[in-house]
């Protein structure tokens, strides 16, 4: 790229001719801000009055106000057409072009404010025997606005931009510097804002107490259910546009823990083991239930060694913003979009529709752990632990990109629309859906250590910790047909971790 105001010429291409530049912005070093400025205020308070008896009545508020803003990438111009009279274009043709904009020009990037409030209101008390229950109502509120720079691109005033033959009009593609007036620039990019507005009322109660005794101690046990319902809303002014929608949600669940073989002498005893074993069920009003479960077991050989193991499944549903996309549609060309199935001809044409799928599944998950834990009677001394866990998570929902769409048509079916075939090839793309769908998968696996010693000192009880975790594996599958990915210690913009 040449220095601002200077006119290229075809002698300075001659040195790189027949060499594709991407312009890869990562290459360039500015890549994409991992670590974002975040302002943040909050507030937190906690209540408990007793009523009589055992009976209490508690509360809970949490106020948050947050505020974040990056700019960190350039503008891009992916595979545009330069016309042959574009005052700046020397090759006195029309030329295909890759390029990136000089920050000069303005940068895409993002500013996001949000106002988090949560009140929690309950009550709990003994009801026979050693049963108890807890009663409890909640009610969160997230409103905020989120301002995206420079993220619409109106694919015709870009066009003329670069087939206009005034340098007063015309878009430059080969300077760093300004590549045209600001009203041209901002003729083609815009900012998109929205507002939102987001509630969750809920509703839940649950019982706890012993069932059963056992030689070693009571089997104590949890039964409960919830109920709530989700609001979300978001507008976009400029555009004149609003989406609201919710869900009803309810759920039972229960959990049992026993204890089993009692060791040690009298006034000194311990269980050898307890089991925990935990289930869940999960009704959603706009895609259906799922189940999920928890497993654990405790082993004391002695009182001063913990070994423990757990297993488990999750699963987390489609979001409400996954499944009211606001639908827009840009050129194939913003994309620099080819066609596998037409050997890999560049698609010019086609209209990219960035759409919701409303058949999206929930991801899930599967978690194991076994770790082992040293530590002193009295809780002073030295305390030692590690854990072994490895997550497994399936069914990721990903924002499929276009060009993995027309690379793998036929496992998205319904996402790729062509014209007429003729010769026996396939009809050229006219339309491409930019959308959310199920596939991939991450792995992850490591050990956490924690070291700790406590002392009785000056104003009570001191304890001075440290932890640290090692991640040993992270593999993802992120593409249809990809084999396993290895993403550990190495950067990137979605799935990755240290080693430490």
């Amino acid at each position: 790229q040449l220095a601002a105001g200077q006119t290229p010429q075809i002698s300075d291409f001659a040195a790189t001719a027949g060499t594709a530049n991407l312009c890869d912005r990562y290459a360039l070093g500015n890549g994409v801000a991992l670590l974002i400025p975040d302002d943040t205020l909050a507030l937190h308070a906690t209540g408990e009055h007793k009523i009589a008896g055992s009976w209490f009545a508690f509360g809970e508020f949490t106020f948050a106000r947050e505020r974040s803003e990056s700019k960190d990438t350039e503008l891009s111009l992916p595979n545009v057409t330069v016309g042959a009279d574009n005052p700046f274009n020397p090759f006195g043709e029309a030329v295909k072009v890759t390029a990136l904009l000089g920050p000069v020009n303005g940068l895409h990037g993002f500013e996001r404010h949000t106002r988090f409030t949560r009140a929690v209101a309950g009550l709990r008390g003994s009801v026979a025997g050693d049963w108890e229950t807890e009663v409890t109502l909640s009610s969160i509120r997230d409103d905020g606005g989120s301002r995206n720079f420079n993220i619409q691109s109106d694919a015709a005033a870009r066009a003329a931009a670069l087939i206009s033959s005034s340098p007063a009009t015309a878009l430059n593609p080969f300077t760093t510097g300004h590549a045209a007036s600001e009203n041209v620039l901002r003729g083609i990019w815009s900012d998109d804002v929205s507002k939102n507005h987001g509630r969750k009322d809920e509703l839940s109660a649950l019982v706890r107490g012993s069932v059963v005794q056992l030689p070693a101690g009571s089997v104590e046990a949890v039964l409960g259910a919830e109920s709530a319902r989700d609001r979300y809303d978001v507008s976009i002014p400029e555009e004149d546009e609003e989406i609201h929608d919710g869900r009803r949600n309810s759920a039972v669940f229960g959990e049992l823990r026993a204890p089993f073989i009692k060791m040690g002498t009298p006034g000194n005893t311990w269980s050898l083991a307890t089991l925990t074993l935990a289930a869940r069920r999960d009704r959603y009003s706009d895609f259906g239930s799922a189940g999920t479960y928890q497993s654990g077991l405790e082993i004391r050989p002695t009182r001063a060694i913990l070994i423990r193991a757990s297993s488990a499944t999750s699963f987390k549903p489609p979001t409400l913003l996954e499944t009211n996309v606001s639908e827009s549609t840009a050129s194939a060309e913003d994309y620099g979009l080819v066609d596998p199935a037409r050997g890999d001809e560049a698609i010019t044409s086609a209209t990219v529709v960035r759409d919701s799928n409303k058949a999206l599944d929930p991801e899930r998950g599967r978690a194991s752990s076994f770790g082992i834990v040293w530590e002193p009677e009295g809780n002073l001394g030295t305390r030692l632990g590690a854990t072994y866990w490895r997550v497994r998570v399936n069914d990721l929902i990903s924002l499929v990109d276009p060009q993995t769409v027309l690379n793998y048509e036929r496992l998205f079916p319904g996402l790729v629309t062509r014209g007429p075939s003729t010769g026996g090839q396939p009809g050229p793309v006219t339309n491409v859906e930019y959308t959310d769908a199920n596939f991939g998968s991450v792995q992850v696996a490591g050990t956490d250590m924690e070291a700790a010693y406590a002392w009785r000192g000056f104003l009570g009880r001191w304890t001075a910790s440290a932890g640290a975790t090692h991640t040993g594996e992270y593999g993802v599958v992120l593409a249809p047909g990809a084999t396993k990915e290895d993403r550990l210690g190495r950067r990137f913009t979605d799935f990755w971790a240290p080693r430490w």
